[in-house]
Parts: structure tokens; sequence; C-alpha cells
């Protein structure tokens, strides 16, 4: 029966995918009520239409910056090439990297879980640098001078089309999760990497 279904549905999806969700934006800052370009429609309403699930239970839209963490993900190897000295900026430096310590990206999700948070919540800290920022504080971080820029054309030959995701983040900015209350522990980058670096 219909009940018995509504039943043995969940209370909450979450849907996450990465922050290059908003399109074709690299030099704007973005939140949850930026416009994916030529179609009229925010992401938000995008992401919505694809998910059937939106009529019959909560839907919680998770956009992801880049997570930094001990112990693996995206910042291993950088911090492998950067405690040699042989660190630095790619590219010209000024695309932005957003980015999120890995315990705010679990302690967001919690947060909407827990609220039962529907519609679409950025995962990024609320403070974003560029590449140039984040090269000099890793740098610093570990001790070590940041000062050999990769160009991009050597990212693509040593990456290929991966090292597309690293020239076009945008500045996103969880102004959502800001407004219903989250306290970020590491708002800021130089703390985030100072704790990383520790462990």
């Amino acid at each position: 029966t219909t009940g018995s279904l509504a039943d043995s549905l969940p209370t909450m999806i979450a849907d996450a995918r990465i922050v290059r969700e908003y399109e074709g934006v690299w030099r704007r800052t973005c939140d949850v009520r930026t416009l994916k370009e030529g179609t009229g429609l925010s992401w938000t309403e995008i992401s919505l239409a694809q998910l059937t699930a939106q009529d019959i239970t909560r839907v919680t839209l998770l956009r992801t910056g880049v997570v930094l963490g001990p112990g693996g993900g995206g910042l291993e190897p950088l911090l492998r090439v950067f405690r040699l000295g042989l660190g630095g900026p790619w590219g010209d430096g000024r695309q932005w990297w957003s980015w999120i310590h890995r315990a705010d990206a679990v302690g967001l999700i919690l947060f909407a879980l827990d609220r039962t948070l529907p519609g679409p919540l950025n995962l990024t800290a609320p403070n974003p640098v560029t590449v140039n920022d984040f090269a000099s504080e890793l740098g610093i971080a570990v001790n070590r001078p940041a000062v050999f820029r990769v160009p991009r054309i050597a990212m693509q030959l040593g990456l290929g089309e991966g090292a597309n995701a690293l020239f076009n983040l945008q500045r996103v900015v969880p102004t959502r999760a800001l407004a219903e209350g989250y306290v970020f522990r590491f708002p800021d980058l130089p703390k985030a990497l100072r704790e990383i670096v520790r462990d």
C-alpha cells in the first residue's frame, strides 16, 4: 500500500557531487543561488529535477570542495612534493581552490542529517584561497620553500584530463551552512594545514 511504501522510504537522501557542478563560472563567487550558465535555472532546480525522490522524501544536495586531511586524499601527493622542497603553484596560480578540512566535511554532513536539511549545501570552508596562496601556506606548514611553479602544459602532460580539475575549480562559499548555524572547526587554511601536517 501507499502507506507501507512511505514507511519504508528513507527520511532523507543526500546527493553528493564536486563543486564543478557550478559549470562555466570559474572567476565568480558561487553559492547556492548561483545560476548554471545558459540554462536560466539554478543548479538546485536542475539537480532536483534529476531526483524523482524529491516528491516523497527530503533531498540534500551536497557540493564538495577539495577535502583536506591526513593519511590520504588529494593532499597526500602534494605533501610529498612540498616536503622535498619541490612544491609550488600550478598554472598562473590565480585559479580558486575551494577546500574543506575533513573534520568539517564530516561535521557538515552530520549537521545536515541531524537537522534533515533539504536542498543545496556547499561543503567548503568559508575562506577559499587561490592556488598561489594555497601553495604558499602549504610551504609554510611543512617549512619548505614553494617556488617551483608548474606550467599548465606540464600538468596536462602528467595528469591528462585529470589536470582540468586543478584549473577549473570555482570560488565556492558555504553561505547556507553559515546561515543555518554550523560553526567551522577550520575556517582558515593555515590552521587546517598545521593540524594536518602535525598528524
